[in-house]
């Protein structure tokens, strides 16, 4: 995080580029970025659940519950963090140093997509580890809902690393 945080101007600004920036980019950030939404995330793990409750699945059924613990737990660190560290958003116009301490506006770090993006790659991971594409997809999956805020400007490249560490070691 340390590293990334140094880098966060670089970065936002490489993302931001107008040169850079075109329509399949765009479509890319928009396809990743509901994967640590709850409105979409709760939505599919209570899918999953059902699945596995009537389909007698009892992996897909532990997995929906592990996923959703971990993806609470994370929303609570998450948000405990922060309100507390206060850190604008790239969009704010101020620099990557800001943090203003407590408040509930704008804060950035850590990244919440991407924590809870992490979190439920994590448990899927754990769960099917016995299949060898499971964990390299969720965690590509996780990793560009990381990247596509960053696209979006809504986060630093600082706070989705750290999001996705909190997100992973939670739910480990």
């Amino acid at each position: 995080t340390g590293v990334f945080f140094a880098l966060d101007e670089e970065i936002r600004e490489e993302f931001q580029d107008k040169d850079n920036k075109s329509s399949v980019r765009n479509d890319f950030a928009s396809a990743f970025e509901p994967f640590g939404d709850a409105t979409f995330t709760f939505p599919a793990l209570i899918g999953l659940y059902i699945y596995g409750k009537y389909g007698e699945n009892e992996k897909a059924e532990r997995t929906a519950l592990l996923a959703a613990e971990s993806f609470l737990v994370t929303g609570l660190f998450t948000t405990v963090l922060k309100t507390t560290i206060g850190r604008q958003r790239p969009f704010s116009g101020e620099g990557a140093d800001i943090f203003e301490g407590p408040s509930t506006s704008k804060n950035s770090f850590p990244s919440g997509h991407t924590s809870s993006a992490f979190a439920i790659a994590t448990v899927v991971a754990n769960e099917y580890e016995e299949v060898p594409y499971i964990a390299p997809i969720a965690y590509s999956i996780a990793t560009l809902t990381g990247i596509s805020r960053i696209h979006e400007d809504k986060h630093w490249a600082s706070d989705i690393v750290f999001g996705a560490a909190l997100g992973y070691f939670t739910s480990k």
